[in-house]
């Protein structure tokens, strides 16, 4: 309904890590043997800006269209949507490999949905690994909150990982990869090193 997604448009990224962090989901279906879950988050890129120009009629639509795209293409690469509000979304997966080429199928995805010249919807998508098996204040208060921080050093229509996740994957020659980035993020001490997914063409 229109009341639902107005009640979602005031959400974000930072309130999905806060939920999670509250319920602690059971993550146990999305884990490797090895106890870890690769965790995604995805977000539309200047969202409150663009439900400005577009109006809220016409970006309920363009919220439909997105969320049916991330939730589609999730489950078909078997991954598990976590949580999903306003144009946010958390992703857990058992591989890191299986994350990365969700990830992938999702930008294509919202490229093909949004083809129109100027189109402004652009997706921004961050990934890392945690272990589930630890104790759930570490794993909800830290991994979860750092794959949403990697995340948000994004730039839309840009997929970029930790190093963590780059570590699991770069070596398989599977997936190319731009130089490393040195950023801040939020609530995170020191500078971290992330890893742009170079984009096919």
């Amino acid at each position: 309904t229109n009341e639902e997604y107005g009640f979602f448009l005031t959400k974000s990224v930072d309130e999905i890590v806060e939920a999670v962090s509250e319920s602690r989901p059971d993550l146990s279906a999305s884990s490797a043997e090895d106890g870890t879950v690769t965790i995604a988050f995805t977000d539309i890129e200047d969202s409150m800006r663009l439900n400005a120009f577009l109006g809220d009629r016409r970006w309920l639509e363009v919220l439909r269209a997105h969320n049916d795209v991330v939730r589609n293409v999730t489950t078909n690469h078997g991954g598990t949507v976590v949580k999903g509000q306003g144009d946010g979304f958390m992703l857990a997966f058992a591989s890191a490999r299986r994350a990365l080429t969700c990830s992938q199928a999702i930008e294509r995805s919202i490229s093909e949905t949004f083809k129109d010249p100027g189109s402004l919807v652009r997706v921004r998508i961050g990934l890392h690994v945690g272990e589930t098996t630890r104790e759930a204040d570490d794993f909800f208060g830290h991994a979860v909150n750092y794959a949403a921080r990697i995340a948000s050093s994004a730039a839309g229509g840009e997929i970029v990982v930790s190093s963590l996740v780059y570590g699991l994957l770069a070596q398989t020659g599977e997936f190319e990869f731009e130089p490393a980035r040195e950023v801040e993020l939020k609530g995170v001490e020191g500078r971290q090193m992330v890893y742009p997914l170079a984009v096919a063409g």
